[in-house]
């Protein structure tokens, strides 16, 4: 997936998350250590997110820097940041933690008009790298829905017009399927395919479901989201969702 921008509530306020989705530790520890860098914000909105003038100038030019220092220089990985009540938090993995300060302190003075806080630690599993920064898994269906959406759109697709859609969800057992069936099936979705894989699948179960709807952003992240929780009462998991294009006549 790359990199994808998301928000979420934090304590009640809106926190604006930029990450790569795909970044894992590699094992070789070359990113064991945990830099975090914040900086405060001179032109935060009610929300606590930058103007965008903010965001395309100083927050941007950190980010670049970053890259560069941690990236290319020290063979590290930054990974993302966190925006929320008027502060940026950058996130990077880097092999030396006493190094590594002291090349993002050089790179720092760049942007004298700012106060920045920087902190390193110990952390060669990502903990807070996958509590703080990783999404959930609902919001990571939001992600994925909107990878779909997008690439549909681009092809055309007229989203606000209903279609079937397809969804798919595995189960560990008979009972459970059953379970998740009826349920569905009194929400009005038609059962599409039901199978069973081989035995050394952990979730040899599979149901296919379909709903005539359309997929707007809205509408697909809500039935997604109902069909997960569902899934989740039944110890099943939600594998997804398809449809077809549906152009403008």
């Amino acid at each position: 997936m790359g990199w994808n921008l998301f928000i979420r509530s934090e304590q009640g306020k809106p926190a604006l998350i930029s990450l790569d989705v795909d970044a894992r530790p590699s094992g070789k520890g070359d990113d064991k250590y945990l830099c975090l860098l914040a900086m405060q914000l001179r032109q935060a909105d009610a929300d606590g997110f930058p103007s965008r003038k903010e965001l395309d100038g100083p927050v941007a030019g950190v980010e670049d820097a970053l890259e560069r220092v941690v990236g290319k220089e020290l063979r590290g990985r930054y990974v993302g940041r966190i925006t929320s009540g008027g502060m940026v938090v950058f996130f990077c993995y880097v092999p030396n933690a006493t190094i590594a300060k002291e090349r993002i302190n050089a790179a720092l003075p760049a942007f004298n008009d700012y106060r920045f806080q920087l902190n390193a630690k110990a952390d060669p599993e990502w903990k807070d790298f996958f509590k703080i920064l990783y999404p959930t898994p609902e919001e990571l269906q939001g992600l994925m829905n909107d990878g779909v959406l997008r690439n549909m759109e681009e092809h055309g697709d007229q989203h606000s017009m209903p279609r079937e859609v397809d969804f798919r969800i595995s189960f560990a057992d008979e009972p459970s399927r059953t379970r998740f069936r009826k349920a569905v099936e009194a929400a009005g979705y038609e059962i599409r395919e039901e199978s069973h894989s081989a035995e050394s699948d952990e979730l040899p179960y599979k149901l296919q479901i379909w709903l005539d709807m359309p997929v707007d952003k809205e509408s697909i992240d809500e039935t997604c989201l109902d069909l997960m929780d569902l899934a989740e009462a039944c110890d099943a998991k939600f594998d997804g969702w398809d449809t077809s294009i549906v152009k403008a006549e």
